[in-house]
This record gives structure tokens, sequence and C-alpha cells, in this order.
């Protein structure tokens, strides 16, 4: 889904701000440029409009679902290796996911 260009300039960082980052609530969510793509990192269909949907999940869901859905995602992608066309790319998710997991996990 696209949204009108209005909407997303105002989800950009002001000039101030970090480029990468603009605050959602009291979370930083991370803001790419329409034209970056990395399929492991930030897939182009989980950043349409500006909004990166893994940041927006963990404003919207508690600690602990939020662990839960990282663990699940990574147990996903980690089942599949070899199953599809790109094995390197989901271990590499896979790695993402967990990294997110640790990373979250330590903030606790």
């Amino acid at each position: 889904m696209e949204y009108p260009e209005e909407l997303y300039d105002r989800m950009l960082p002001k000039k101030s701000q970090d480029p990468w980052t603009t605050a959602f609530g009291d979370k930083p969510i991370l803001v790419r440029e329409k034209s970056q793509e990395d399929p492991v990192n930030h897939p182009p269909h989980y950043t349409s409009g500006g909004i990166e949907t893994i940041d927006y999940m963990e404003a919207k869901s508690t600690p602990e679902e939020f662990r839960g859905h990282l663990r699940l995602t990574t147990l996903k992608y980690l089942s599949r290796a070899g199953l599809k066309e790109d094995t390197l790319q989901d271990l590499e998710k896979a790695a993402w996911y967990l990294d997110k997991l640790i990373e979250t996990v330590k903030q606790k």
C-alpha cells in the first residue's frame, strides 16, 4: 500500500533528528528512503510508507509478545532454510531475527 506523499513526508525525521529514526510514542522508528533496498535487513515490502513494519509491531505489542514474535520468526526461517530457492537469505533472515531478539532481551 502506498501512502500519499504528504503523509510520507510527515513520517520523515526533522533535520535536527537522527536521519534514520523518528519518534513513535516513546520508541524510535526506523525511517528509510524509498529507493533503498535490502532483502534481508529492510525488505521493500516491509518499508513501504517509510516506516519499518518490525518497529511498528514492537510499538504495538507487549515486550513478551514481541520477543515471542522474534523467537518464532527465527524458527520459521531456520525451518525453511534449504526448502526454498535462497537458503543463504533464509539463514541471514534467521540471524537477523535472532540478533534482534538478543538485543531486545539485553534491553530488558
